[in-house]
């Protein structure tokens, strides 16, 4: 019996998706997005020679140096394909200190000699391995400061202007950007100016922050590039500035719109707190004004209120017209021993005319009163017009067994209402104050200029006018919710939104009293605060402090109309007409935890979490490296405290901002 077979045919080959079929503008694209992931950027280097260069752009882009053990791989890569230096664009020199530190100057030195050659160079972070006081225990230090910080000094003169000769666009570091020094002396904590006159003749940089730098007399050199560099960022950190020096180096940018005077406040374990700005006012202020037309924000950390002895303190003399001319300046931070402060600020018609944020330092080294106590006199304050914000600023070192007293220092009853009394005087001419602790944390302590491992301090929002108001309704207080409410009676929204484990939250109970408003009655307008009021403020202090963050952020984006809130008003254990009327809500937990442990707060439009910092989530504990001294800078970043009334975000120097709310 015969069968027929049916060929059987070959399939037909699909055809292969090949990357180097795309455009190369989407090749560079997608290279660009593995910059974080070196694995996956060395395996592509790998795959042929038309990506490898690609890849190679991305893998030696940004080379962080947190110790010397890649060195000796890193230099020999660059001497294999010399090309690979000119890729380098980001260079962090933040060597750990280590026991052999001084036995890896070789390897240093290596790398060292490539610098000049980091053609695409734009930022530059500097630390000395032996700062922190290492100076002293290791021979190491001294070769740092005459090699290592000699070899990046040629390196940056390069790269600078120089009278009568042209300026040389195809050398290492002639595209530098951003640059961060710390550095100490030989034997010193503080090291001189000396050949790094240059910093102030870069064509290029824009951001300078140096710390611990001791400045001579005066720069006359400086004379010769007045208005030639594009510097919009200066941060004198722990330095010991004169203003001769200051008169000069202010004079070569053209447009600095942030600068930070900041003197020795910390560093006195080698020097006595020296003030030369203050005592020599009008010299300071003639350096000042060479930067009156382009400056938008001033701090000057003054070291002059730190003498056990206050009569050191000089007197501040007339400073002719003041600041009047600095047009663009709206935020001032100082302390109120400072020639700005003392000079300026307490005489109001020489105020600059658009300042808008004033921040007020204090300093306790010597003496035991804080602004917790009390507020320093600020009936001039009443006279600026243009003032829209008054900060007041307070270190606070932190301790778990120290906490409750923290707290009741800063909420102590008394302190709380002169407080809150000043702060209505401010909000009858439309100026928001506020308090706040500067702390590192539970158990931190760090003094600056911070290094590159080291916890930016932040600033915990410990009183906040505008989120408390001046209003309130008018009745009497009543006890509301008394019964307990079972865990499995509340919504399943609000049950998911308590980050507690089930067995620790059965129950939510009404601890809280409400002020019951008289049907029809308005608002009443005043300075008081209620003993509920000041218990809430301690509660939310105890929170800010502790750092707690048990609450996630999506309960932020949820809105304040009952139409679209996950919980009914019954459903709240507490309604506090709070604030401007606006409903204040607070939540409590079950009998493991405290009064203080769980709070919730609806104000005006938005929902906002009681002491956690708006805008994050991280671990409290977890430290923030410097946005190039965001600390500052813009150090400022700085997140602003619960409801601002529309007010626009600030950036700070650094510093991060821990919520009431």
């Amino acid at each position: 019996m015969a069968t027929s077979e049916t060929p059987v045919q070959d399939p037909q080959p699909q055809p292969q998706l090949r990357l180097l079929c795309l455009p190369l503008e989407l090749i560079i694209e997608i290279v660009r997005n593995l910059a974080d992931d070196k694995q996956s950027l060395l395996h592509l280097a790998m795959t042929c020679r038309e990506l490898h260069p690609l890849a190679e752009e991305q893998l030696y882009n940004t080379i962080e140096l947190q110790d010397t053990g890649s060195l000796k791989a890193i230099c020999y890569a660059f001497s294999k394909r010399p090309r690979r230096v000119e890729f380098v664009q980001t260079l962090r020199m933040v060597y750990r200190y280590e026991r052999n530190l001084s036995q890896t100057f070789e390897d240093r030195q290596l790398l060292n000699r490539c610098i000049k050659d980091m053609k695409a160079l734009r930022e530059w972070r500097i630390e000395s391995p032996f700062d922190n006081y290492k100076w002293r225990e290791d021979d190491g230090a001294a070769r740092w400061v005459e090699d290592d910080m000699e070899v990046f000094r040629e390196a940056l003169e390069a790269a600078s202007l120089h009278q009568g000769r042209r300026r040389d666009e195809d050398v290492g570091l002639s595209r530098l950007r951003r640059l961060t020094i710390h550095s100490h002396g030989t034997d010193v904590d503080f090291w001189d100016l000396n050949g790094y006159r240059c910093l102030f003749r870069h064509p290029t940089l824009q951001y300078l922050h140096v710390s611990c730098m001791s400045f001579p007399s005066a720069i006359p050199e400086l004379e010769n590039f007045v208005s030639t560099t594009p510097l919009q960022t200066l941060i004198f950190d722990e330095c010991e500035l004169t203003p001769g020096s200051l008169y000069n180096i202010l004079g070569t940018p053209k447009a600095l719109e942030e600068l930070t005077l900041g003197e020795n406040v910390a560093n006195f374990r080698e020097r006595v707190f020296d003030p030369r700005l203050t005592p020599a006012a009008e010299h300071s202020l003639r350096a000042l004004k060479r930067v009156a037309h382009s400056l938008r924000k001033l701090v000057h950390l003054d070291p002059s209120d730190l003498f056990p002895n206050r009569n050191h303190v000089v007197a501040v003399p007339f400073l002719g017209d003041g600041m009047r001319e600095f047009d663009h300046l709206t935020t001032l931070d100082c302390p109120p021993c400072s020639f700005l402060y003392r000079g300026i600020i307490r005489r109001p018609h020489m105020c600059p005319r658009n300042l808008k944020t004033l921040r007020i330092r204090h300093y306790q080294h010597h003496h035991n009163h804080s602004f917790f106590d009390e507020l320093p006199d600020c009936a001039h304050l009443l006279g600026m017009s243009s003032l829209r914000r008054v900060d007041f600023l307070e270190p606070l070192l932190l301790s778990a067994s120290v906490l409750p007293a923290r707290v009741n220092h800063i909420c102590e009853r008394t302190a709380l209402k002169e407080r809150h009394r000043l702060a209505y005087l401010f909000w009858k001419k439309g100026i928001d104050m506020r308090l706040y602790a500067e702390t590192q944390g539970l158990g931190r302590s760090y003094v600056p200029p911070f290094l590159f491992s080291e916890p930016l301090p932040k600033l915990v929002c410990v009183y906040d006018a505008p989120a408390i108001g001046f209003k309130r309704a008018p009745g009497a207080d009543v006890l509301m919710f008394t019964a307990d409410l079972e865990r499995a009676q509340a919504p399943s929204t609000l049950g998911a939104m308590l980050d507690h484990d089930a067995a620790q939250a059965q129950v939510v109970r009404g601890l809280w009293r409400q002020n019951i408003a008289t049907p029809g009655a308005a608002p009443v307008e005043t300075d008081a605060l209620s003993d509920e009021d000041i218990e809430c403020i301690k509660s939310c202090v105890h929170r800010a402090l502790s750092g707690f963050r048990w609450f996630g952020r999506e309960c932020r984006q949820w809105q304040s109309n009952q139409d679209h809130l996950p919980w009914t008003t019954t459903d709240l254990v507490h309604v506090h007409q709070y604030g401007d009327g606006s409903n204040f809500a607070v939540v409590h937990s079950d009998d493991s935890l405290s009064d203080d442990d769980s709070l919730i707060a609806l104000h005006a439009d938005d929902l906002y979490i009681l002491g956690s910092d708006p805008g994050t989530d991280s671990d409290p504990g977890a430290h923030e490296t410097e946005d190039d001294e965001g600390h500052d800078m813009d150090h400022d970043n700085d997140a602003e405290m619960i409801i601002d009334e529309g007010e626009d975000r600030a950036d700070s120097n650094a510093e991060s901002e821990v919520s009431l709310d």
